[in-house]
């Protein structure tokens, strides 16, 4: 199954443990579902593997996708990008498949 889900990315430039700069990603309508990347390709890259197990996961877990918020109704601050991020479950866990196994 394919989905979009609005992702909110901030630069962080003030962490002691990433003295270059980090960009954190979180994804308000999935609790918990949150990753980083030293670039902004990183950080795109591992957004979607992130967003791509946790939908997988509940999709295996026979659990429904959370609601998605328009990507209009999400308020960025000065340092933010909001943007969506595209998982397709179906490849993801052909891709993983070892761990999909139940």
């Amino acid at each position: 199954m394919q989905a979009l889900y609005p992702a909110i990315i901030t630069q962080v430039k003030d962490d002691p443990a990433f003295p270059n700069g980090v960009y954190t990603v979180e994804f308000p309508d999935i609790e918990g579902c949150a990753t980083f990347g030293l670039t902004l390709a990183e950080c795109y890259n591992n957004a979607t593997d992130v967003l791509n197990l946790a939908l997988s996961s509940l999709q295996t877990d026979g659990v429904p996708f959370p609601a998605v918020t328009d990507i209009r109704a999400i308020t960025a601050e000065e340092s933010q990008i909001v943007t969506l991020i595209k998982a397709d479950t179906r490849k993801y866990k052909r891709k993983y498949k070892r761990i999909f196994k139940r």
